[in-house]
């Protein structure tokens, strides 16, 4: 393992790549380069294998640069593991041209973070033969304290503003439980997320199978509990979910919303238990299960095609959930819907 703790150090790996010694679930905590408390970083140009905890780990960054890095076969599903690349409590960066392959429970994650920039990232292969929540890309407001990867154990009430994620591709997400290829929210009522921008972006061929968590369920592109939301160019495709649970494709639920130009295409599950949805898009003006609401989400040109289900519960283009159900009747909230396609078929 490779510890920076001073500022102004730039890691060229010049194309090598460091193993970890040993691969063994039981050699917990290692990680391929831990980073803390220090500006004017760059890591660039190389791959890191192997790593229980992560591939990199950072926490206290500000003015930094990680470039050109793969992770490969990092992270175990246990409450010390965070996957590829993780951020926490970051300032003024960029993570580019990046790949994280095989890396669980998330390829690239990050909480607490202030005008980070991520570009042309890819994250792969993401995937679990036991029923955990897996989650290609990650970013939170609020930090994680718990034992398990659960949103009740984000605790502490840390924001994140200014976060844009651009050009990135989440591809192969494997699961027998809950899947997220790129999700950006606030797990706490109080946790504030302020300003994101996703733009450019494609999640594309996740995947769960038969005989998972009762109900599991795929979310290709999720933004929640956000203000000033940017979702523009992006596409979401090939979820299927053998499970019987549902998917979702592309999910708003923030204040200040825009999601152009966007596709789901290529939704298939079989799904006939008790709530669940099948959906292209959801915007949700009331989050489920909090006392969150939003005002001002608009969704313009948005297409959704060839959404299956094969078993009894109905499928939707675009779902709209809590409309007219405002907290306090706030005369204000209200979600605008302008050059939708939808093509569904229901069996």
């Amino acid at each position: 393992m490779c510890v920076i703790g001073v500022s102004g150090v730039t890691l060229d790996l010049n194309g090598n790549t460091v193993t970890a010694i040993s691969e063994n679930q039981d050699i917990q905590g290692t990680v391929g380069i831990r980073l803390f408390s220090a500006s004017d970083i760059v890591i660039k140009n190389g791959t890191l294998a192997g790593f229980h905890r992560a591939g990199i780990y950072a926490d206290g960054l500000e003015r930094f640069e990680i470039e050109n890095i793969k992770t490969k076969r990092c992270g175990r599903y246990t409450k010390t593991s965070l996957g590829g690349i993780f951020l926490l409590n970051a300032k003024t960066g960029s993570i580019r041209d990046c790949v994280c392959d095989a890396s669980i429970p998330f390829g690239i994650s990050g909480a607490a973070l202030e005008d980070v920039v991520y570009l042309r990232n890819k994250i792969t292969e993401t995937t679990s033969t036991a029923a955990n929540n897996m989650f290609g890309f990650e970013i939170a407001a609020g930090i994680f304290l718990g034992d398990t990867f659960t949103i009740a154990n984000f605790k502490l009430n840390f924001p994140s503003r200014g976060v844009r994620v651009k050009e990135c591709e989440v591809s192969r997400v494997h699961n027998k439980a809950l899947s997220f290829g790129l999700n950006l929210s606030a797990f706490l009522d109080s946790t504030t997320f302020k300003s994101a921008i996703i733009e450019d972006c494609l999640v594309t061929h996740c995947f769960i199978e038969s005989g998972a968590s009762p109900r599991a369920e795929i979310v290709g592109l999720d933004g929640v509990n956000i203000d000033n939301l940017i979702i523009r160019r992006c596409k979401v495709s090939d979820l299927v979910n053998e499970s019987g649970g549902g998917i979702d494709g592309l999910v708003v639920s923030a204040n200040g919303a825009l999601v152009e130009d966007c596709s789901v295409t290529g939704i298939s599950c079989n799904s006939s238990s008790g709530t669940v949805t099948i959906s292209g898009f959801i915007v949700e003006s009331v989050l489920a299960g909090t006392s969150s609401s939003y005002n001002d989400i608009r969704l313009l040109n948005c297409r959704t095609e060839n959404i299956v289900n094969r078993g009894t519960n109905e499928v939707a283009g675009f779902r709209v959930i809590g409309l007219g159900s405002i907290p306090g009747g706030d005369s204000r909230s209200w979600v605008y819907l302008r050059g939708m396609y939808s093509s569904t078929m229901p069996k």
